[in-house]
C-alpha cells in the first residue's frame, strides 16, 4: 500500500475534525485518543520527510521508528473503532 493511501484511511477520521481544538464535543478520554491519533500521524508525517535528509547509514533505524509509529497508530485506531462500534449505553427504568 503506497503511503499516501495509508495516510488517507487513517487520516479520513480527522480530516473534518481539523484543527484539533475544534473537535466536537466527546468524553475526554476519547478525546484524549483522538489527540494521541493525530500526535502519531503528525511525528510519522514529519519523520518521513525527514527521511529525504538523512545519510544512508542512519534510515535503518529511523524506518524502525517510523514503524513503531505505524504500530501505535493500529491500537488507537482499534480502540477508537471499538469504542465507536459500541452502542451507548440506554437508560432503562429499573424494574421495581
Amino acid at each position: 500500500m503506497a503511503k499516501s493511501e495509508k495516510s488517507a484511511g487513517f487520516w479520513g477520521r480527522f480530516a473534518a475534525q481539523s484543527p484539533a481544538s475544534q473537535l466536537p464535543h466527546r468524553p475526554p478520554r476519547l478525546n484524549a485518543l483522538v489527540h494521541v491519533a493525530l500526535y502519531l500521524r503528525s511525528a510519522y508525517e514529519t519523520g518521513y520527510k525527514a527521511l529525504d535528509y538523512m545519510r544512508e547509514e542512519g534510515r535503518g533505524m529511523f524506518w524502525s521508528t517510523l514503524h513503531a509509529i505505524e504500530m501505535a497508530e493500529g491500537v488507537i485506531e482499534a480502540i477508537l473503532d471499538g469504542i465507536e462500534s459500541t452502542p451507548p449505553p440506554t437508560n432503562r427504568p429499573s424494574q421495581a
